[in-house]
């Protein structure tokens, strides 16, 4: 995964086995919470990272974490509903839980867990589809294909049921 905060920008990849990683340091001012506030040297840093793991301008594939500033988390639940209402039960749940309008956030939800009485709990994150856009021009320009946006604590959740032990 490739995680962009203020203090800098890190990449972590397991291949063959190993860890590879890479890192370029931000000088203050370059990010403010979730806010890109320089692009040029947000660009020249994940250039330099880029350049650290792949040959220049050959494409990598990267689970973008980004910064947490201004992603909501909130866990709902939802009750037995045939299969096929699923889906369409967790967008209710997602739209009346939200604390952003729903045409300028982007919004997903995890399975957490199947409860008493047959309800689905599940984790609904939120975030203003603004920054995270503005995030995946700046990755696309350094030659970064993003497969996936996810927050901090989520990738270390993936993380550790990935290659944990136990």
């Amino acid at each position: 995964g490739l995680e962009i905060s203020d203090q800098g920008v890190r990449f972590l990849r397991i291949e063959g086995g190993q860890l590879k990683q890479a890192f370029a340091q931000l000088p203050p001012g370059v990010i403010a919470g979730s806010k890109i506030l320089d692009r040029p040297k947000l660009v020249a840093a994940l250039k330099a990272v880029h350049n650290q793991i792949d040959p220049p301008k050959r494409p990598t594939h990267v689970i973008f974490v980004m910064p947490s500033h201004n992603i909501y988390t909130q866990s709902f639940s939802i009750p037995p509903v045939p299969e096929k209402d699923f889906v369409e039960a967790a967008r209710l749940n997602l739209e009346m839980i939200s604390p952003i309008e729903a045409k300028n956030s982007y919004r997903s939800y995890q399975l957490i867990s199947e409860g008493k009485g047959g309800k689905t709990e599940a984790l609904a994150a939120f975030t203003h589809s603004q920054e995270v856009d503005d995030f995946l021009s700046v990755l696309k320009e350094a030659d970064f294909i993003v497969i996936a946006v996810e927050f901090l604590a989520l990738a270390t959740v993936r993380l550790i049921k990935e290659y944990g032990v136990g």
